[in-house]
Formats: C-alpha cells, structure tokens, sequence
C-alpha cells in the first residue's frame, strides 16, 4: 500500500475508533455508584471516576485499533521478508494486542470483574503506548 493511503487509513482508523470507543462507553458502561468498590469512594469522586473510565476505554480502543494496523504492515513485510526481525516484529504486536484487549474496561466489566485502581496511573500507561504505537506506526512506513 502506498504512504499516503496508509496514512490515510491511519487517521481514518483513529477517529472511528475514537467514535466506536466513545459509543461502546456509553452504552456498556453504567456510571458507577462506589457499591462496586471494596472501599468507599466519596460521592464527589464518582464523577472523576466515571470519566476515567471513560477515557481509558476510548484510549485503549484507539491501541487496539493501532496495533490491528501495525500487524497488517508487519504480515505483509514478514511475507516480503522472513527473518527472525520481522518475526520479533509480529510476536511485539501480537502481545500489544492481547495488553490493548486487556486494558480495556470493558472486558473487566463484561466478564464481570471489578475495575480499580483508577486515577492518572490508570490511564497514563495507555496513552504512553498510544504515542509508541504512533512511532512504531510511523517507523514502519519508511
């Protein structure tokens, strides 16, 4: 595929992950009331944590989606070119893939597990690898 459809496809692919992330959030998670907590949440904090939620979830479905593109690039140069690199390549994404799966809240809230341990450490690791998938993204087309 030629850069500028790939990078296109990249943007393309961000912005509706945004839009899937920000409508799944919505309808799959219910805002929280502290009952779900084994410890007590004050009420003025609730709203914080709604919101953290939320961003994680949008934030994790954009790795996700990233992480689908990078296989493809990285698929196709192992078909190009089968050395123990692009091998590495692959096996990198392939574990991106099963953190961004996991990272996700709703995964925990759907098999219906607790989320805890919510504040800036909760969402930083997701938006740190946003920016290295960005890079990876971008290494990958030169």
């Amino acid at each position: 595929m030629e850069k500028r459809t790939l990078i296109a496809v990249y943007i393309v692919s961000v912005l509706l992950a945004i839009i899937i992330g920000h409508i799944l959030s919505g309808i799959l998670i219910v805002n929280f009331t502290g009952s779900e907590f084994p410890f007590e949440i004050p009420p003025e904090h609730l709203p914080a944590l709604n919101y953290m939620i939320y961003l994680k979830t949008v934030v994790s479905s954009v790795n996700f989606t990233l992480i689908i593109l990078l296989l493809g690039i990285y698929v196709d140069l192992y078909r190009k070119i089968k050395t123990n690199f692009t091998a590495g390549l692959l096996l990198l994404i392939i574990v991106l893939l099963m953190n961004a799966l996991t990272s996700n809240p709703l995964v925990f809230l759907r098999l219906g597990f607790p989320v805890f341990g919510i504040g800036i450490g909760f969402i930083l690791p997701d938006i740190l690898t946003a920016i290295a998938l960005t890079v990876l993204f971008y290494l990958s087309l030169e």
